[in-house]
């Protein structure tokens, strides 16, 4: 079945429960069946596939994933944390998850409690990373047991 069969279900659902007098529920029919209009020419177990990944996914997953893939590189994290800050969308709860993954620290949800803190504690992790990196390689060079 395509998403426009779907659709035009959903619209017929609605009509029967306009006429029975069930404005709630004709409402829900209306609002579902505008949500799908722009997928009409899709199959619907394809539609529901990719909604389905799209309601599971992660919101902090794709900042994590930047994050992490800048490495050490100031361009690629600045263009990362540029984005992170950008994301309203991004409830207080996933920025911790962010934090604590990004930053290796269990308790930076009770440490940081404001937006502003919590990306500022992320951008001194990326500066303390790439401080550690930088005294590892002096050290790395001047260890005798290596």
């Amino acid at each position: 079945m395509k998403v426009a069969e779907f659709r035009g279900i959903l619209e017929d659902l609605q009509k029967i429960f306009s006429a029975g007098g069930a404005k709630g529920p004709a409402g829900d029919m209306a609002a579902l069946a505008d949500s799908v209009k722009g997928a009409d020419a899709q199959d619907c177990e394809q539609f529901l596939q990719g909604l389905k990944e799209t309601i599971s996914a992660d919101p902090g997953e794709k900042h994590l994933n930047a994050l992490e893939s800048a490495g050490l590189d100031d361009t690629k994290f600045e263009a990362a944390i540029r984005d992170l800050e950008k994301d309203r969308s991004l409830k207080s709860a996933d920025l911790d998850k962010v934090g604590v993954n990004y930053t290796k620290s269990r308790r930076f949800a009770k440490l940081y409690k404001t937006r502003i803190a919590k990306l500022k504690q992320i951008r001194q992790a990326f500066k303390d990373k790439k401080d550690f990196a930088s005294r590892g390689g002096v050290i790395d060079a001047l260890s005798p047991w290596q």
